[in-house]
């Protein structure tokens, strides 16, 4: 609703506080279970769990609601850098993903998400040119993303993290989050053991697993039609929430057009 959109752009955050920003579908559940590993020393999040009891999603439940949760908070957001507070001592992950895959997973997420989209057997095609006039949910790709690089480059309380990077060289990628976010986070993954776990159960195969799990166990829950939103429990029964995960999988949807559309676009952004 609008009144809880407003609220989470009237959000003042703690100093405690750290934001999981990203634009959608570009690894933010996968950073969300990271943090988690890492603060439970590398040990994954039971089936009967969920992530959104300890990570609130801020333009979903709104800030009323977030500061409910007990400081020091994790928080997620697609918000645009221009729609949330910024406070001394926040600190803010971005996470990027080639704008190629990003828009192939939107697209299956709109697909699957059809209760919401109403875009059931739509065509890529046409949601293609959607996403890059920026008229999908959270605004325009081309904007956000380098906005949140240019803000990383020069306030140090901004990590930018790449989704490529993250699959090619986990491990140096964590330990780099893990710096940035202080000493609990740094001294957690070198206790033995604790980082090699983190690698481990953040790979693709066993989040999926555990997420489905989550899912099914979640859907034989009453819960309040604002939380069973959060959690996904009214989605459709075959949805795929987490797809694929991979690098490099627009090759088999994009064509060679399309692909040089956004090879341009990012020329023009990145200057």
């Amino acid at each position: 609703t609008q009144e809880i959109f407003d609220s989470a752009q009237a959000y003042e955050p703690d100093s405690s506080d750290i934001f999981v920003v990203t634009y959608p579908k570009c690894g933010t559940t996968w950073m969300l279970n990271i943090l988690y590993l890492i603060e439970h020393g590398g040990n994954m999040i039971g089936s009967d769990d969920n992530l959104n009891y300890h990570y609130p999603f801020l333009e979903l439940v709104g800030g009323d609601k977030v500061q409910e949760f007990k400081a020091p908070r994790v928080i997620k957001t697609h918000l645009d850098d221009r729609m949330i507070k910024h406070k001394e001592g926040v600190k803010y992950i971005f996470v990027a993903r080639n704008p190629k895959d990003c828009v192939v997973s939107f697209f299956h997420h709109t697909l699957d998400f059809h209760n919401f989209y109403k875009y059931k057997g739509g065509k890529f095609d046409d949601y293609f040119k959607i996403f890059m006039q920026g008229k999908v949910d959270w605004g325009d790709y081309f904007v956000m993303v380098p906005r949140w690089y240019e803000k990383s480059l020069k306030e140090k309380n901004v990590h930018f993290v790449l989704y490529e990077d993250m699959k090619i060289d986990p491990k140096s990628e964590i330990e780099k989050l893990a710096n940035f976010l202080g000493p609990k986070w740094s001294d957690s993954i070198k206790r033995e053991g604790v980082l090699e776990n983190v690698i481990k159960n953040s790979s693709f195969n066993s989040m999926k697993s555990n997420h489905l799990n989550q899912i099914i166990k979640l859907q034989q829950k009453t819960k309040t039609s604002s939380f069973r939103l959060q959690c996904i429990t009214i989605a459709p029964k075959d949805l795929k929430f987490m797809r694929k995960g991979a690098a490099g999988d627009w090759r088999n949807t994009l064509s060679e057009e399309q692909s040089q559309e956004i090879d341009e676009k990012m020329k023009k952004v990145g200057k």
